[in-house]
């Protein structure tokens, strides 16, 4: 196990912390028909309960509620003080599934059925409905992988020939402009304008060409102008895998396949109804990390999803594992996922924390990645 010291978050992440607290125990006392009045002590209570500093009269008679052990908590103050017991334990699992290598969905269901004894019922059940809302699951209906992109994924670097590419781009003007547009493009320095598909791969070379048809076939998914973003993310996040994968011995055209792919997951949590979407981005707005958001409101997180598209898709092996562990790397014994954990922004828990440990599977240091992210482009 990774020699980590386990400790109590401090400074923005722990104001982090009580902020989430703060939220689900406010929407576990609306399910306990808390008062408006408790409820708003409450609110104030988690906010300060993991730090120094004053609170209103009634929020601190929770707090002392709270840490009262031999005093049962009674009363409507009471059931507030047992809320926020519960709910500061429940953000602390999640915390913690780090050091444990579980996922949140493991951590959480290991939460509830290991403190089932521990804590009073009526607020465990309360808080479970409130992280598991099952109204907000995504849709069975998987997107279908482009039939082009299927054909691309069968061939490899190492067998595929010119021919074989531009009989896959025949016959669809997207993928053949792009791969001519490619092979005309400045970075190949001819003034000789190719107008040929196979002329085309032979001078941008094999592994750029099916990177070029690749990303033509994929982004068709991404088409729609609000999900357009999103594509774009997924490109320079996938070249800054690329260039990562370069430095640390990691097989580079799998780092920018696993890089283009890492948001796949996101397709199949838009199939989820509006209720979802807004329950979401109130609970990023909150302060939770997206995928911490994501399990909240789906029972699962974006990279598990996609995973398992992927695997639907039957896309190289290697992939799959990535795209599901790349937000978090010290689950995988493989650097791949620590790769594209490396080459996107932090969205988890313990992003620090993650950081180092993606650093020491890869080798890397954080002054040679900041000049990767520096110099990578799309």
């Amino acid at each position: 196990m990774d020699p980590f010291q386990i400790g109590r978050p401090q400074g923005a992440e722990r104001e982090d912390h009580c902020r989430r607290v703060a939220v689900l125990a406010y929407r576990t006392s609306a399910l306990l028909l808390l008062s408006a009045d408790c409820r708003a002590n409450l609110v104030a209570a988690a906010t300060a309960h993991d730090a120094a500093g004053a609170v209103p009269v009634r929020a601190a008679a929770i707090l002392d509620r709270l840490y009262q052990a031999d005093t049962p908590p009674r009363g409507e103050l009471g059931l507030a003080a047992r809320i926020l017991e519960v709910c500061n334990a429940f953000d602390e699992a999640m915390e913690f599934a780090v050091f444990e290598r579980h996922s949140l969905a493991a951590a959480a269901e290991l939460f509830y059925r290991e403190t089932a004894g521990q804590f009073d019922r009526s607020v465990v059940d309360a808080l479970r409905r409130v992280t598991s809302r099952t109204e907000h699951r995504p849709s069975s209906r998987l997107p279908v992988m482009p039939r082009k992109a299927a054909a691309l994924l069968r061939t490899s670097d190492e067998t595929a020939s010119p021919v074989e590419l531009a009989a896959i781009a025949a016959g669809d003007p997207v993928l053949s402009s792009r791969l001519i547009g490619a092979a005309n493009s400045g970075a190949y320095g001819s003034r000789h304008t190719i107008m040929g598909l196979k002329e085309a791969t032979l001078r941008v070379g094999v592994p750029e060409a099916r990177k070029v048809l690749l990303a033509a076939c994929l982004g068709g998914l991404f088409a729609s102008k609000p999900l357009q973003e999103l594509w774009l993310h997924c490109q320079e996040v996938a070249a800054r895998a690329f260039e990562i994968a370069q430095e640390c011995g990691v097989d580079g055209n799998q780092a920018w396949l696993a890089g283009l792919l890492h948001d796949i997951g996101r397709l199949v949590l838009l199939s989820c109804p509006p209720a979802a979407a807004v329950n979401l981005m109130d609970l990023i707005g909150e302060g939770f990390p997206l995928v911490y958001a994501e399990m909240l409101t789906f029972g699962q997180d974006h990279a598990a999803v996609g995973a398992a598209l992927l695997r639907e898709w039957n896309v190289p092996a290697e992939i799959a594992p990535a795209v599901e562990l790349h937000h978090e790397p010290e689950r995988s014994p493989e650097a791949l996922a620590s790769v594209v954990f490396l080459a996107e922004e932090n969205e988890c828990l313990a992003a620090k924390l993650r950081f180092t440990i993606a650093c020491r599977k890869t080798g890397l240091t954080p002054a040679a990645l900041r000049e990767i992210r520096e110099t990578a482009v799309a």
